[in-house]
C-alpha cells in the first residue's frame, strides 16, 4: 500500500512504529473500502498532524484500553502530537449509518487502532459483508486484460477515452503525491488514450 500518503496511513507508523506488517496495509484497505462507499476520502489529511487529527476525529482519541501499549510507542512517548485535540467517541456509526450492520463492523475491524485486533485479508474475505445482497460478480465474469474470449481478437490499439478537463486534474491531483496510484495513472494512459475536452 501507499506509505507517502498520508490518508491511507496506518495510525501505528503515525506514531512512530518502524516495524511493518500486513495490518498496516489492511488498514489502507479500511480507508480505501470507505472511499468507496464515500465516494471521497474518509481522511484526506495532508500532512502527518493533520492525519492524526482526523484519525482521533473518527475513531477518537485511543489510549492503553483500546491499544495496549499505546502510551509506549515512540512518538507517543516523546508527546509529539501533544496539540491535537482530543476526541472521546468514535465516530464511525454516525458516518457510515445508511449502511448495514456487517458493513460497519467491517469498517470497524479495518480501522481498529490495535494492530493486532485488526481483521486480516483472509478473515476479511469471509466477512458477512460479503454474502449479502448484493453479491459480487462472479470471478469468472470480471473483465480481463487481454481479453480471455476466444472469439474476440485482442486490442490491437488503445481505446479511445474521452474525460473532461476536470476529471483528468482530479486524477492528476489524486496521483501526485502516491506511488501507487502514479502507476494506476501510468496503466490507464498505457491503455487508453486520454482525450481531454
Amino acid at each position: 500500500m501507499c506509505l507517502t500518503c498520508e490518508r491511507y496511513r496506518a495510525p501505528e507508523l503515525l506514531f512512530g512504529v518502524e516495524k511493518y506488517h500486513t495490518a498496516v496495509d489492511m488498514w489502507s484497505v479500511g480507508c480505501i473500502f470507505a472511499e468507496l462507499l464515500l465516494h471521497h476520502p474518509l481522511m484526506p489529511g495532508k500532512t502527518e498532524l493533520e492525519q492524526v487529527q482526523m484519525i482521533y476525529e473518527l475513531l477518537g482519541t485511543p489510549n492503553d484500553h483500546i491499544w495496549p501499549g499505546f502510551s509506549r510507542l515512540p512518538l507517543v512517548k516523546n508527546s509529539t502530537y501533544k496539540d491535537v485535540q482530543k476526541h472521546k467517541f468514535n465516530e464511525i456509526e454516525n458516518i457510515f449509518n445508511a449502511y448495514k450492520p456487517s458493513c460497519l463492523d467491517l469498517m470497524k475491524r479495518f480501522l481498529a487502532y490495535d494492530p493486532a485486533k485488526r481483521i486480516s485479508a483472509g478473515d476479511a474475505i469471509k466477512h458477512p459483508y460479503f454474502k449479502e445482497t448484493p453479491l459480487a460478480v462472479a470471478r469468472e465474469l470480471m473483465p480481463t486484460f487481454p481479453p480471455k474470449c476466444k472469439y474476440k481478437q485482442p486490442m490491437q490499439k488503445p481505446i479511445t477515452c474521452i474525460m473532461s478537463f476536470q476529471a483528468f486534474s482530479f486524477l492528476k491531483d489524486i496521483c501526485k503525491n502516491c506511488t501507487h496510484s502514479l502507476l494506476k495513472l501510468y496503466f490507464f494512459k498505457t491503455y487508453f488514450a486520454i482525450r481531454i475536452y
